[in-house]
């Protein structure tokens, strides 16, 4: 059996996020690929996803992924995981938000399981322009709401290892269980 992982990371976080939960996949081989690697093969047995949010959004290179191989995908088992940390904080209900937009762009393939796991956002690892950029989406989302304050968030990384590896055995579980192998 033949997994792959394809992921998108912009600082880092979900390719190790991506290597903690392919660790705990053993039925089978998985091989991990950025998808801007440009080595794409759609020759598998199952996909897993991973997707970070970046500034408010999934990032757009994932769901151009999705659109351009969903038709291969639809007929195989995907595993779909977002990197957010906001999942960390008191607003991790808006990443069920996220989740459910990746999912809308799978169809009409579904995820046998998705799940949001905690990330990681330091500021002081930021370039400028990123750094801008969640300035002005944190003060739009001051002005829309009085419970945020942006000025009491904590900007750390949150990446939960066991979290991940939890995932990458809920992976194997089902794998173990739908194709009858110990």
């Amino acid at each position: 059996m033949r997994g792959i992982l394809y992921y998108d990371t912009k600082y880092g976080t979900t390719e190790k996020i991506s290597r903690w939960i392919s660790a705990e996949v053993s039925v089978g081989k998985v091989e991990m690929r950025n998808i801007y690697d440009g080595i794409i093969d759609m020759d598998c047995d199952f996909y897993i996803l991973g997707c970070p949010i970046y500034i408010g959004k999934p990032r757009t290179g994932m769901y151009q992924f999705i659109a351009e191989h969903k038709a291969h995908m639809k007929h195989t088992p995907i595993f779909l995981f977002i990197v957010s940390w906001a999942q960390s904080t008191q607003y991790h209900q808006e990443c069920n938000r996220f989740l459910d937009l990746m999912e809308y762009y799978l169809k009409p393939a579904e995820p046998v399981l998705s799940v949001s796991l905690p990330g990681s956002l330091v500021l002081d690892n930021l370039t400028g322009r990123d750094y801008n950029a969640l300035t002005r989406l944190l003060g739009r989302i001051d002005k829309l709401s009085d419970e945020f304050q942006a000025k009491e968030i904590e900007f750390v990384d949150n990446t939960d290892e066991k979290e991940s590896r939890e995932f990458g055995k809920a992976i194997n579980n089902w794998l173990q269980h739908s194709y009858h192998m110990f």
